[in-house]
């Protein structure tokens, strides 16, 4: 089948390039797009939509399974250093659920099958062990997905909701359209339903706006007629999923844009930074259009940026990212020493607890020298006393530490190499990364390089290196460009 895709956002012309090139067939597309791919205006409904993330690292993929499917594999075959997260169960997605128990007021846990299980909240009271009609409202990536009794059938262009409202995509800018739609939707909505048109249905005639709302009415009797008698899915909802586009796939976002329009190398990275670099980019490309040379171009671009990092005495922002998702900020540091590209940051420890793997308390007045080279894969965490007695020494893997200003980030790929102050070196959380793998969130690439990388810092840390020596072997210049 060649799936439709609607595409947005800083990756919208390097996605493209590829999905066209394995035979899907992009519509609604924005103007400048059209004219970059010499594209028909095609306006057809979209079986998958792509969108950036609102942190701009990557993008949100949400449709039909087998669309969401083909575009994960082909992202994953061209960005192997990509990072793919499947929201559980599909937006939705309409189950027979089993009430599991009673957890909070107007609250029940409800099992849906396969494992999931999820939050219905309800005014009326149900029993343990009762069947229940239920549709995903909210999916997750770590948690219990949310659940609601007012069930949603989805079509191409509208859904149909079970004590819903009229209403239309704010994707439908124009008043004569909209008035249009919502005329048609209180002409046509069964009792107790709403109509939500999609942004398709502006591009779509009456006659095949009313045909589908037909068809929907229809699945609707059926399913409200369905027994109850056991746990099942009743009807497939949406696929959600998001990838996270590190430093080196967004060079190769790069590269796949450069094959359409004239493009720096860093083009995403920078972009990631919001307006500024947009700006930045834009004008820099602007350049290359006139004739200067790339690569010369490209190191230029990024040597500008080197002014706006940060210098000593700068307080340092730390996003740390886990492979699930959950992105947490780390006590933030000052920077105590800056050579090139490479940082030490020291963060005061404002919080009690243990220093896992390291066997030791965690006592108010701790502090750590964190240091890490821009672009390189380690962040080195050493930890000491408030007099200067040393802890341990944690050494995380991760994808490319970014920089943004005076904000770090990157995805943390779980596997630690620890030295301990009696000199004990361990590798730690290797099965959390083989779980990432055998759940398609990372590459077979991503997971045989991770653990090849801690090996040799073991090996290093056991021949007595010290932290600076460990990051001056395995860091790299953060001149990539």
């Amino acid at each position: 089948m060649k799936y439709r895709f609607k595409i947005r956002g800083i990756y919208a012309t390097a996605l493209t390039r590829i999905l066209i090139k394995e035979g899907m067939q992009p519509t609604q597309m924005s103007n400048v797009l059209r004219e970059r791919f010499a594209l028909d205006d095609e306006r057809g409904p979209y079986d998958v939509i792509i969108i950036d993330k609102r942190d701009l690292q990557g993008a949100r993929i949400q449709g039909v399974k087998g669309a969401v499917d083909q575009v994960l594999k082909c992202i994953r075959r061209y960005f192997e250093d990509s990072i793919i997260r499947r929201y559980r169960p599909q937006l939705y997605a309409i189950y027979v659920g089993r009430v599991l128990k009673d957890i909070s007021n107007h609250g029940y846990l409800v099992d849906i099958g396969n494992g999931l299980k999820g939050v219905l909240t309800t005014n009326r009271r149900l029993s343990e062990g009762e069947k229940i009609l239920v549709g995903v409202a909210r999916v997750s990536l770590n948690d219990e997905c949310e659940l609601t009794e007012n069930i949603t059938i989805v079509g191409r262009y509208a859904r149909l909701i079970k004590g819903g409202r009229n209403s239309v995509s704010n994707h439908i800018k124009d008043s004569e359209k909209r008035f249009e739609l919502m005329t048609l939707a209180y002409s046509i909505c069964p009792r107790g339903w709403g109509i939500r048109w999609r942004s398709s249905a502006e591009h779509a005639s009456i006659e095949e706006l009313m045909e589908e709302v037909n068809q929907l009415k229809e699945e609707a009797e059926k399913i409200e007629e369905d027994d109850l008698e056991e746990v099942k899915l009743v009807r497939e909802g949406e696929a959600i999923a998001e990838v996270e586009f590190p430093f080196t796939a967004k060079l190769q976002a790069d590269e796949s844009r450069n094959e359409v329009i004239p493009t720096i190398r860093g083009h995403h990275y920078i972009k990631a930074w919001g307006t500024e670099g947009a700006f930045i980019v834009d004008y820099a490309e602007f350049l290359l259009k006139k004739g200067l040379d790339r690569d010369e171009l490209s190191s230029l671009t990024w040597e500008f940026l080197s002014q706006f990092k940060p210098s000593k005495g700068d307080v340092v922002r730390i996003i740390h990212v886990r492979l699930r998702g959950r992105s947490t900020n780390l006590t933030p540091g000052k920077v105590i020493e800056r050579n090139g590209c490479t940082f030490v940051l020291r963060r005061i420890m404002k919080s009690k607890g243990e220093y896992d793997g390291l066997g030791e308390e965690k006592l108010l007045g701790d502090y750590a020298e964190t240091m890490f080279t821009e672009l390189g894969p380690l962040i080195i965490h050493r930890y000491y006393r408030a007099d200067g007695t040393p802890i341990g020494e944690y050494y995380n893997l991760n994808t490319p530490v970014e920089l943004y200003r005076s904000t770090v980030r990157y995805i943390d790929l779980e596997v630690d190499v620890i030295r301990r102050k009696d000199g004990v070196v361990t590798i730690e959380d290797v099965e959390k990364l083989r779980e990432a793998l055998n759940e398609g969130m990372i590459s077979r690439e991503v997971y045989e390089n991770t653990l090849k990388l801690s090996e040799e810092i073991r090996d290093l840390l056991l021949k007595g290196y010290s932290a600076e020596d460990v990051l001056e072997k395995i860091g790299c210049t953060g001149n990539d460009y």
